[in-house]
C-alpha cells in the first residue's frame, strides 16, 4: 500500500490560493490612510517595511481601479461584417 503525503510546499500553496488576491481590511485601511507622504509613519504603525507598504498600496490601488472600470470583451463581437 502506497501512502501519498503532500509536501509542505504543496500544502502551503493549496491554502494560500484563495487568499492570494483577497484584500484584507488592514490593507484597505493602509490604502485609505496613505497620502503619499506618510509612508514611513504607516510602515512603523503597521510594523512593516516601506517596500511592503508600497506593494500593499499598489495592490489595493490596482483592485480599486479594476473595480471602477468595465472590462472590454472582444470575444462577443459579431463576425457578420466579414
Amino acid at each position: 500500500m502506497v501512502i501519498c503525503v503532500p509536501s509542505v510546499a504543496q500544502m502551503i500553496s493549496a491554502t494560500e490560493k484563495p487568499f492570494r488576491n483577497a484584500l484584507s481590511s488592514r490593507d484597505q485601511l493602509i490604502y485609505a490612510e496613505f497620502n503619499g507622504y506618510n509612508q514611513a509613519d504607516l510602515a512603523m504603525k503597521h510594523k512593516m517595511s516601506i517596500q511592503w507598504l508600497y506593494k500593499i498600496v499598489d495592490r489595493v490601488r490596482s483592485a480599486d481601479i479594476a473595480s471602477r472600470q468595465s472590462s472590454i470583451n472582444f470575444d462577443d463581437e459579431d463576425d457578420d461584417d466579414q
